[in-house]
């Protein structure tokens, strides 16, 4: 020990044969690899036989994992040859083709029967889930009844392009999303209900059921999302709570700015209040009494909390068509979905701790994620884009339109934030990237030192003349 404190006095092996040294150096290689071998080993194993029960359990699994590494390998090592096949176009213009076809095909429909050119994707769909379901039993209730399928399927993939959407700001694409959204919630919220989940939900046929509902909702063709939500929005008005069809926070707009006029309030509080009616924050508020409820009642408050307010949030602000109300919700059900599923997966290994607060700590989460004046959801949006390098640095405005509650942040407080502001770049004849402003700047420079060499010679000359 010594002598590793002491670098200055190793022996480099001046005074050693080289073929000693190479030998000693590949033996500390062989035993070091076998040491780490030893160690690795019962890890591997463990891992090993996870993957085989979740295999067994999940059929669709390794066939995922499959699929997986022949894209992969497809994309990057063969990506040169498609590109020189022109495979990517060709099966774009197959696409389009067969595209324009069904298009032509519904719109000849159409002309004879509107009900029947609506109605005819939504038979065709349901006909080959009917027609599978009685050819293949086998295929349909034995290997598509999986539970990794329908995660992939019906929350994995959506997420992704959920969060791309909003990421480009392509908000009417992130409208009908958030119908989806509102919809598989409600499933989500049915099969967290352990009576429900058990006896209903878990069996083969309503596995099936299940998976058929996600692909009819995700389908382009059928659109199933906004059909199931206008069915949705008569049973809620009718059975729970009227959605209001206008924006109702119009009329007590006028109550505030009237009172920040009498400098009765101050403009922020003013924000704050606005916030708390539009989101209807007082229901979350009310959940805090969850928190003295025992464990149980609690994980029925955090259902509440994190699935049924969001779902009735939602259907009103897509019966106002308010944009960013719209966004600011699927920004929720984003995060909210990623965070269940991380919280499914960390919090096992926090149960041995005894009086763990589990469903506590779950609903103070939510609750963070959803108060207007945290605004949770917003911040840890950021953060995944900035982490899955979506975009360098996040842009302000746009997190911002995606909350129905903007901060007006000035210029001046991202400067203290230090908060990246973008820049456009212009190339100049050497192909280095320089800021508009500092191109200015030394463009101006450049010209003042020209017009001061030309004023010095002419006072040479004049005086060279005199």
């Amino acid at each position: 020990m010594e002598l590793l404190s002491h670098p200055e006095q190793w022996d480099w092996g001046h005074d050693v044969k080289p073929g000693v040294t190479v030998n000693d150096a590949m033996a500390a290689t062989i035993h070091a690899v076998k040491l780490w071998g030893r160690i690795s080993l019962p890890f591997a194993v463990y891992g090993l036989i996870i993957f085989v029960e979740f295999s067994k359990n999940n059929p669709s699994f390794p066939l995922f994992l499959l699929a997986l590494l022949v894209v992969s390998f497809i994309f990057f090592s063969l990506q040169r040859l498609l590109r020189k096949h022109r495979i990517y176009e060709r099966a774009e213009d197959k696409y389009k083709t067969a595209q324009r076809k069904y298009n032509n095909f519904i719109s000849s429909i159409h002309q004879k029967s509107k009900l029947l050119a609506k109605l005819t994707p939504h038979v065709l769909f349901f006909s080959l889930a009917t027609g599978l379901a009685v050819l293949f039993p086998n295929f349909a209730f034995t290997t598509l009844n999986d539970a990794f399928l329908i995660f992939m399927v019906g929350t994995a993939g959506p997420l992704c392009r959920s969060m791309y959407l909003v990421h480009k700001a392509q908000f009417e694409a992130s409208m009908s999303w958030l119908k989806y959204w509102t919809v598989f919630s409600l499933f989500l919220f049915m099969r967290r209900i352990p009576l429900l989940n058990y006896y209903i939900i878990s069996t083969k046929v309503s596995q099936y059921v299940v998976l058929m509902f996600v692909l009819w909702m995700l389908l382009p063709a059928t659109n199933g999302a906004d059909w199931a939500l206008k069915l949705l929005i008569p049973f809620v008005n009718k059975n729970i709570k009227k959605i209001p069809k206008s924006d109702r926070i119009k009329d007590a707009n006028i109550v505030w700015r009237v009172l920040v006029a009498m400098n009765l309030i101050s403009d922020t509080k003013r924000q704050i209040i606005d916030s708390i009616i539009k989101d209807s924050g007082s229901v979350v508020l009310l959940s805090l009494l969850f928190l003295f409820t025992p464990g149980f009642l609690t994980y029925y408050g955090c259902l509440m909390v994190g699935y049924l307010y969001p779902i009735y949030a939602a259907m009103y602000s897509l019966r106002i068509k308010q944009t960013n109300m719209c966004v600011w919700w699927l920004t929720y059900m984003i995060i909210f979905n990623m965070v269940f599923i991380a919280l499914d997966v960390i919090e096992p290994l926090f149960s041995w701790i005894p009086l763990w607060p589990e469903n506590h700590l779950r609903l103070l989460l939510f609750i963070w994620l959803q108060l207007p004046y945290f605004r949770g959801a917003q911040v840890l949006y950021s953060k995944v884009v900035t982490i899955c390098e979506l975009k360098n640095t996040t842009d302000s405005e746009a997190l911002d339109f995606m909350s129905p509650h903007p901060r007006n942040v000035s210029a001046n407080d991202d400067k203290k934030s230090g908060k990246h502001q973008p820049r456009q770049l212009k190339l100049n004849t050497n192909g280095a990237g320089e800021s508009n402003g500092k191109l200015r700047e030394r463009t101006n420079k450049t010209q003042n030192a020209k017009a001061g060499e030309n004023i010095y010679k002419l006072k040479e000359e004049d005086k060279k003349e005199k």
